[in-house]
């Protein structure tokens, strides 16, 4: 089994809805920043 990374991001205020939840054209950038911190490119 492999190991587990985690990796806390920052949601910001800009990137949310009305409703309080995050704009799904944020996503990719989500997934990019951690892949990058892994040392992937």
């Amino acid at each position: 089994m492999g190991q587990i990374f985690a990796h806390r991001l920052r949601v910001r205020y800009s990137e949310c809805d009305q409703q309080g939840v995050v704009f799904n054209g944020h996503y990719l950038f989500y997934y990019d920043v951690p892949a990058m911190s892994c040392g992937f490119s």
